[in-house]
């Protein structure tokens, strides 16, 4: 279960990088951050 909630939530922010794609491709060293963030409050 705790694997879906993670896969949903990665799911959602893929889909937030589309739309604001060009902040992605400034800081992605940062947005990989966040995605480990986000995995560790699963």
């Amino acid at each position: 279960v705790a694997f879906l909630s993670v896969t949903s939530k990665v799911a959602a922010s893929a889909s937030a990088t589309r739309i604001f794609d060009i902040p992605f491709y400034f800081s992605s060293n940062e947005w990989h951050l966040l995605l480990e963030i986000l995995a560790i409050l699963a």
